[in-house]
C-alpha cells in the first residue's frame, strides 16, 4: 500500500472515529447539575413532616459521580455529530439511573426491586407514561412530586435544558441539540443554539407556571373540590411534557369538567411545535399557525378522532351530551399527543372506538413538541411522496 493511500485511510479512520473521552465528560457535567433536581423534593418533604434523606442522599451520590468523571475525563471537549448522538444515549441511561435512586433509598414497597424502580425512572424521563405502581396515591408526597418532576425534566429534554444554562456546552451545542431535538430545523428560533434552548425553557417554564396557576385556582375557589394544591401543581409538571403520571389512581377521572377540559388545552399545547408556538405566542405571530401545515393536519386528525369517538359513545349510549363530547374529545386529544391521561374507562367501549384509539397512538402530535410516537409531520410527507 502506498503512502498517500495510507495516510487516507488514517484520516478516514479520524473521521469515523467517536471523542469517548469528550463525550462522557459532557456527561459527567449533566449528571453532576442534574443531581440538584433531588433538592426540591427535599424540601417538600420537609414541609409536610417527611424524611428528606432518600433525596439528599440520591443527590449526593449522583453529584459524586458525575463530579468524578467530570474531572477524569478533562481535556478537549469539543464534540461533533458522533459525539452528541453518544451524550444524549448515555444520558437518558443515567437519567433512569438518578430518577430510581430515590425509590430505593426510601424503601418504598412498590419500588424496592431496581429493577422496578429503574423503569419507573426511565418511563419518568422519558415521558412514556408507563408505570409499574399499582397505588401511585400510597406513595408520601415527596416520593410523588419527584415522580411527576422527572417527566418534567425530561418533557422537553435535559440536552436543552442544559444548553439553556450551562456556558460551556456552547461548543458543539448544535451537535447535541440536533439530536436531541429531531424536526423542523432549529435555526427557526434562533441561529444562536443557546438562545434557541432559552426561549424553548421559557415557554416551558411559562406553560407550566399558567396551568399550575389555573388548577390552584378551581382548587382555591372550590371550582373542583377533589383538585388541592399539591395536586394542581404535580398535575401541570406532567401535563405540558405530555406525560401523563397522575397522582391520583384512576388517573384524571376523579377530577370535574373544568378540570378537563382545562387538560385538554393544555395537552393540544403541549403536542405542538414549540418554535412555531414561540413565534405565536410570545412573538405574536398568530399568522404562523393559520399557514402551518403540520398543524392543520394535527388538529384536523384530533376533530375527526374525537368525532368518531363521539359518535360511538352515543350510539352505544355509553355516555350522552356534554360528557360524551368531554370523553370522546379527551381520550382523542391525550391518545395523539401520547399523554396518556384518561378520564374514563376506554375498555369498556365498542371496538370501532378502541380501533380509533389504536390508530391515534401511531399518530403522534407535531415534531419539536414533547409528545411521542411518529409524529404528524412525518406522516404529512409520506402522503406528499406517495
Amino acid at each position: 500500500m502506498s503512502a498517500a493511500a495510507r495516510l487516507r485511510r488514517v484520516e478516514r479512520r479520524k473521521r469515523l472515529a467517536v471523542d469517548i473521552r469528550g463525550a462522557l465528560n459532557i456527561v459527567g457535567t449533566l449528571t453532576k447539575y442534574l443531581s440538584l433536581g433531588t433538592l426540591l423534593p427535599a424540601g417538600v418533604a420537609l414541609g409536610y413532616g417527611e424524611t428528606p434523606w432518600p433525596f439528599l442522599v440520591a443527590g449526593a451520590i449522583a453529584g459524586a459521580v458525575g463530579w468524578g468523571l467530570e474531572r477524569a475525563t478533562l481535556g478537549d471537549e469539543t464534540i461533533g455529530a458522533r459525539e452528541g448522538f453518544l451524550v444524549v444515549a448515555l444520558i437518558w441511561l443515567v437519567a433512569a439511573g438518578i430518577a430510581a435512586l430515590p425509590y430505593v433509598l426510601a424503601g418504598e414497597a412498590q419500588l424496592d426491586n431496581p429493577v422496578d424502580a429503574y423503569f419507573e425512572g426511565m418511563s419518568g424521563f422519558t415521558t412514556t407514561g408507563a408505570t409499574v405502581l399499582t397505588d401511585n396515591e400510597a406513595l408520601s408526597r415527596s416520593l410523588l412530586l419527584w415522580r411527576q418532576l422527572t417527566q418534567w425534566l425530561g418533557g422537553i429534554g435535559i440536552i436543552v435544558l442544559a444548553l439553556a444554562v450551562l456556558p460551556r456546552l456552547r461548543v458543539g451545542g448544535r451537535q447535541l441539540l440536533e439530536a436531541e431535538l429531531p424536526g423542523p430545523e432549529i435555526e427557526t428560533l434562533s441561529t444562536r443554539i443557546r438562545d434557541t434552548a432559552r426561549r424553548i425553557w421559557l415557554l416551558y417554564v411559562g406553560l407550566t407556571i399558567v396551568l399550575a396557576g389555573i388548577l390552584w385556582l378551581y382548587a382555591a375557589t372550590g371550582v373542583d373540590d377533589e383538585m388541592t394544591g399539591f395536586d394542581a401543581v404535580a398535575h401541570a409538571l406532567t401535563t405540558i411534557p405530555t406525560g401523563g403520571f397522575s397522582t391520583r389512581f384512576r388517573s384524571i377521572q376523579e377530577f370535574g369538567a373544568a378540570t378537563q377540559w382545562t387538560f385538554v388545552v393544555f395537552m393540544i399545547l403541549g403536542g405542538i411545535n414549540f418554535a412555531l408556538l414561540y413565534r405565536a405566542l410570545v412573538r405574536r405571530h398568530g399568522r404562523a399557525l393559520l399557514r402551518d401545515e403540520e398543524l392543520r393536519l394535527y388538529v384536523g386528525v384530533l376533530a375527526v378522532g374525537a368525532l368518531v369517538l363521539g359518535a360511538q359513545l352515543m350510539a352505544e349510549d355509553i355516555a350522552s351530551g356534554e360528557a360524551a363530547v368531554r370523553q370522546a374529545v379527551f381520550q382523542a386529544v391525550a391518545v395523539t399527543t401520547t399523554t396518556g391521561y384518561s378520564n374514563t374507562d376506554y375498555a369498556i367501549w365498542p371496538p370501532l372506538a378502541l380501533m380509533t384509539v389504536i390508530g391515534l397512538m401511531f399518530m403522534g402530535a407535531s415534531a419539536g413538541s414533547t409528545s411521542g410516537s411518529v409524529k404528524i409531520v412525518r406522516h404529512l410527507l409520506l402522503g406528499k411522496i406517495l
